[in-house]
């Protein structure tokens, strides 16, 4: 395994030497990162937005994702991550799956095989712990934009 000490910085994403030979050889490498992770594929806030974004729009989120997840982050070590990052659009799924599980209970998200929450669930949760009230009638854009 590639020692993670070794790490160049490619601006959005980090690859160790290892990765970058391979990168190449298209599957090479993929073998051995992990599958892909469970995603709520009905969540219509989330993974359509996230699958229809351009790579430089996904670039902010993976950042965030694998340097705020740190260790319990789960993207880096995918198949897909390993095998087409920088190309984000390849692994959109995987980016929308990890905002699913980091908004869910470890417990809850174990006893759901995985998944996590729903986009629209963990706004609304994020939004009671800023005191701000939302109704199911409101949309998941006017909730985003009463907790910015």
């Amino acid at each position: 395994m590639p020692d993670d000490s070794k790490l160049l910085d490619f601006g959005t994403t980090q690859a160790s030497p290892f990765q970058l030979e391979l990168r190449g050889h298209p599957g090479a490498l993929a073998q051995f990162g992990t599958p892909p992770l469970p995603l709520i594929d009905d969540d219509y806030d989330l993974v359509p937005l996230l699958r229809q974004a351009s790579n430089e729009e996904l670039a902010p989120l993976v950042d965030f994702i694998i340097k705020k997840g740190g260790v319990a982050a789960d993207l880096p070590q995918t198949q897909r991550y390993i095998q087409y990052s920088p190309n984000h659009q390849m692994y959109a799924d995987d980016i929308a799956a990890e905002i699913q599980i980091f908004g869910a209970n470890s417990i809850a998200t174990f006893a759901r095989g995985g998944k996590g929450r729903k986009y629209r669930d963990i706004l609304v949760k994020a939004a009671k712990r800023c005191g701000i009230k939302s109704r199911p009638k409101d949309s998941v854009e006017d909730i985003e934009i009463r907790i910015i």
